[in-house]
């Protein structure tokens, strides 16, 4: 033996194929990706068998840095369905970022429980020698954990940019550009056609809207609405007035003005969706203090096809 370490190959195998299936699991639950079992086995399968073939003597040249990043590479874009070269960047900088904190965390506890001589170099690759199942429960445990809390931090601070998305909403000629944000807990429907709703800042609609309507708007701030119809008579608006009962925008209770808009544009990412007749309330307020979204958008109307069937690609 010469001194030299014994490897394993099912060892490595397992072990690598164990981490690997769960540092894709912790991307997915980070970033709140769906998934496919499957499709992660795969591609932790992909690495696994790549972990392998470095410990090769005869295969010590795929050690190199860019062999590394197109497994990298390959592994992302097996485990996860393609949607977009952004979401693919962030997929795969998720990935590099978890593992490199569980492998600095094993290799930490390495330094700490043992010598510094139970971490080798064996044909250019960084190894563990005599790995005890401690340190791999270890990285467990720490991967578990980066996911709980990495998905906890995306839903407060990146949720918000991940789920706004463009919208544009038309009526007749008249077109009202704006970003919106694909609010979960929006369970707001036109009575009539109990069709989703899009929430919309007064702010962003009010240079479209006729001078009757801004007028009554404004002098009303939410109140005494019910007549709004009449003021509308016998223009081309007077079809489009929906009143809206809601229980939230800081208010317990009470009447959203909406308009009915010809159609409504979604932009997710490299595909537009379209819905025709979609009501616009509009809230006299600011959705977003940062600006960073104008509209709430109703997450039914991401979907091709909504309940009421009036969704068309």
């Amino acid at each position: 033996m010469g001194g030299n370490p014994v490897i394993y190959l099912d060892m490595v195998l397992a072990v690598n194929l164990v981490m690997d299936w769960l540092i894709l699991w912790a991307v997915a639950l980070c970033l709140r990706l769906p998934f496919s079992y499957m499709r992660i086995t795969a591609g932790a399968l992909i690495g696994a068998l790549y972990a392998v073939a470095l410990v090769l003597p005869s295969l010590g040249f795929l050690a190199t840095f860019g062999i590394k990043i197109l497994f990298s590479l390959v592994m992302i874009g097996v485990a996860f369905a393609w949607r977009s070269w952004q979401l693919y960047l962030r997929i795969l900088g998720c990935f590099y970022l978890i593992s490199f904190m569980a492998g600095g965390a094993v290799m930490g506890v390495a330094y700490l429980v043992k010598d510094a001589g139970a971490i080798a170099t064996y044909n250019g690759v960084m190894a563990l020698i005599n790995f005890p199942a401690g340190w791999l429960l270890t990285g467990i445990g720490i991967l578990v954990l980066i996911s709980v809390i990495g998905a906890s931090a995306y839903r407060k601070h990146f949720q918000k940019f991940q789920y706004s998305v463009p919208l544009t909403v038309c009526f007749e000629e008249s077109t009202v550009a704006a970003r919106a944000l694909v609010d979960t807990g929006n369970h707001l429907r036109d009575p009539f056609s109990q069709s989703p709703v899009v929430i919309m800042e007064y702010g962003v609609l009010k240079p479209f809207l006729p001078a009757e309507l801004n007028c009554v708007l404004q002098a009303a701030k939410g109140k005494g609405l019910e007549g709004l119809g009449n003021v509308l008579r016998g223009t081309p608006w007077e079809t489009r007035i929906r009143m809206l009962p809601f229980h939230s925008l800081g208010n317990r209770q009470g009447l959203l003005p909406g308009l009915v808009a010809d159609q409504v544009y979604v932009e997710v990412d490299d595909t537009t969706v379209c819905h025709r007749k979609v009501v616009i309330g509009i809230y006299q307020g600011l959705l977003s203090p940062d600006r960073q979204y104008q509209a709430l958008l109703h997450p039914e109307l991401l979907q091709t096809h909504v309940t009421t069937g009036k969704g068309v690609a």
